[in-house]
């Protein structure tokens, strides 16, 4: 496998001043060597590790936290990689909004377990149509954001067992139009980013309707420990801070991104979806 590398540099040429942000220049450091593809997704493990899912091969790269590649992996099923998270165990899931499934895999890149029929769709418990994002809870419990044609959230077991669901197409409150992106808080209320209905909704981990914030569209949405939320708003082409009544309160403009993660120091990865890289943001003073 052949793998050629952007250097960091050349993003911080090509991207615009952001307020209060700049272009991590040095991240990742010449000489690791891979060519990005279609970036949909990012996730950070708990050694700070990033991983970036990707629509082309290698489908999924893992960084060490300096910006070096560690591991890259591919495989032969996916055709439309979507959403990528790290459970907290450790292991690595995957979407494919496409071929309707989700995949687990070990941290070297281990097929574990599949999730949904490939290329099967249905709204049931055992299939997906269009699956989009998922979140896990502190005990590996998760939800899925299933998505693209089916408009409902499912909860799992850790071990992949059908727990329950909620949601239907719709504009009301409870319902959805593409639930594209999800995160939780550190009190277990589940985030929904309603990407077609330019909203995000609250749930309790039981899926009760708390609230709803008028936000834009919500492509992707990143939790930090303190509970603020990052959105990205590819139709906008910005990514903004939401505080914890969903008010914004810091807006980085001109970065069209797809999903994005936050890592340990704060600092942002943004998968730039067809502009085909991620990119590493962090605060000025840094």
């Amino acid at each position: 496998m052949r793998i050629v590398w952007i250097l960091g540099f050349l993003s911080a040429c090509l991207l615009p001043a952001q307020p209060g942000w700049r272009v991590a220049e040095t991240w990742p450091p010449a000489p690791a060597n891979v060519r990005f593809d279609h970036a949909s997704s990012a996730a950070v493990d708990a050694q700070g590790r990033l991983l970036i899912l990707q629509r082309g091969q290698p489908a999924v790269l893992r960084f060490h936290k300096n910006g070096a590649l560690e591991k890259a992996w591919s495989s032969g099923f996916f055709q439309m990689a979507h959403g990528i998270k790290v459970a907290p165990d450790g292991n690595i899931w995957t979407t494919d909004a496409r071929r309707n499934v989700i995949v687990k895999f070990s941290p070297d890149g281990k097929q574990l377990q599949m999730l949904g029929v490939p290329d099967q769709a249905a709204s049931d418990k055992t299939h997906f149509d269009g699956v989009a994002d998922l979140a896990f809870q502190p005990n590996g419990d998760f939800y899925v954001a299933d998505g693209y044609r089916n408009s409902r959230v499912i909860k799992f077991s850790r071990d992949g067992r059908y727990l329950f669901e909620w949601g239907k197409k719709g504009t009301e409150a409870g319902e959805f139009n593409l639930p594209h992106t999800i995160v939780l808080d550190s009190n277990g209320r589940v985030y929904v980013g309603d990407r077609e209905n330019k909203r995000i909704q609250i749930f309790t981990p039981e899926g009760k309707y708390i609230t709803q914030w008028r936000t834009g569209a919500p492509y992707g949405l990143a939790m930090t420990p303190s509970g603020d939320l990052w959105m990205a708003d590819v139709l906008a082409k910005n990514v903004v801070r939401l505080d914890k009544d969903g008010r914004v309160v810091e807006t980085i403009p001109d970065m069209s991104t797809h999903m994005l993660a936050v890592g340990p120091d704060g600092a942002l990865f943004l998968a730039q979806g067809s502009e085909k890289r991620v990119t590493k943001m962090v605060r000025r003073s840094q």
